[in-house]
């Protein structure tokens, strides 16, 4: 039993909030000792629960539902709650389904009406992976809400046929399907069929389809290829970086390089290493940095020359990239503002010839 001290100090320790940590590391020790049976941890747990904070409520779900039904209820009515208060953050949101489904299957119908919520209001893609994975009796509203999301955003969810095209993991609707059962890989090929047949979607996409088609099926994604080819809608190929664009980046980085070599080998330090092809794919695919800039980086990661057109290690952005918080609240700084400059291509190209005309 706990002396009357022991519980003045707890009650003092979340009252006076000395500390998110503090009270994360005192419900923690309530509920180890809740699991021992101690019926006053339980109810000190409960407290220290409704005190916590947003995030500690989330990153203690699981092991606060697992002290019984009454708290795995509280749980999923904090999970469903906080959804719904964020559901213009769709990382967010997906993880709170997930998380509510992972409380068992008496929690599946709630997790359902979160995927039909996140589906009202656009948010696509919002499940687990692997989908095979999935518990059998929540995988069907899963896969249900994965051929919406393919069918509502095909140009997000469809795979490329360029080999170095990156798509990120929470977009790969259609391996994640074709890696199930053959009932879903049925209904996969149905929606990939219909994509294939669409006027309504632009002929790479339709293309695209007709190609993931003939991944999980050779025969249909033949037939629906010839019956593109036969409407006449050519297959305008993968987009790559504009070859004009990418020429006129390299010269002007020749010609600076061979400047700084020959009349200021020391400043050739400061020019970075260049971006590996995965980053760079990041960079254009994922982030939308225009193919100027992409260009440049490829070359150098890094720049320190002069301030029109300088740039940080673009790499440090990378690292964060796939983190939560920066995902949907990330800040480029003044990167931002240089990379999708309409005329920083111009000032490189400017500089590589004023370079030339002061020898």
């Amino acid at each position: 039993m706990r002396s009357d001290e022991q519980a003045g100090q707890e009650g003092h320790l979340s009252m006076t909030a000395v500390g998110r940590n503090a009270l994360r590391a005192a419900l923690e020790e309530a509920i180890d000792r809740a699991r021992g049976g101690d019926q006053a941890a339980v109810e000190r747990a409960g407290e220290l629960f409704e005190e916590a904070d947003y995030w500690i409520r989330f990153e203690l779900n699981r092991e606060y539902a697992g002290l019984g039904e009454p708290q795995r209820e509280r749980v999923a009515a904090c999970l469903v709650q906080q959804a719904n208060d964020n559901l213009g953050l769709p990382r967010s949101v997906t993880a709170r389904i997930n998380a509510l489904a992972d409380l068992g299957p008496t929690q599946f119908p709630r997790a359902r009406q979160l995927l039909r919520s996140a589906s009202e209001r656009h948010i696509l893609g919002a499940f687990r992976r692997p989908v095979k994975a999935i518990d059998p009796a929540f995988r069907a509203a899963v896969v249900a809400e994965a051929l919406r999301s393919l069918r509502a955003d095909p140009g997000r969810f469809l795979p490329h046929r360029s080999g170095d095209w990156l798509l990120l993991r929470t977009d790969r609707v259609v391996d994640e399907l074709a890696a199930c059962g053959a009932d879903v890989v049925e209904q996969l090929g149905t929606a990939l069929e219909e994509l294939a047949a669409s006027p309504e979607i632009a002929a790479l996409l339709r293309w695209r389809a007709a190609a993931a088609l003939e991944r999980i099926d050779p025969g249909a994604g033949r037939s629906a290829a010839a019956q593109l080819t036969e409407a006449g809608v050519q297959d305008p190929g993968e987009p790559g970086l504009d070859a004009g664009v990418v020429a006129r980046v390299n010269d002007a980085w020749q010609r600076i390089e061979a400047h700084l070599q020959v009349h200021s080998p020391e400043l050739l330090d400061r020019l970075g290493p260049p971006l590996s092809p995965q980053d760079a794919a990041i960079c254009r695919q994922v982030l939308g940095i225009p193919d100027a800039f992409t260009a440049s980086l490829a070359r150098h990661r890094s720049v320190w020359l002069r301030e029109e057109f300088d740039y940080e290690d673009i790499r440090r952005h990378l690292d964060d990239f796939f983190d939560d918080s920066w995902y949907n609240h990330g800040d480029w700084g003044d990167l931002n503002d240089l990379v999708f400059d309409d005329e920083w291509l111009e000032s490189l190209c400017a500089y590589a010839e004023r370079l030339e005309a002061s020898v």
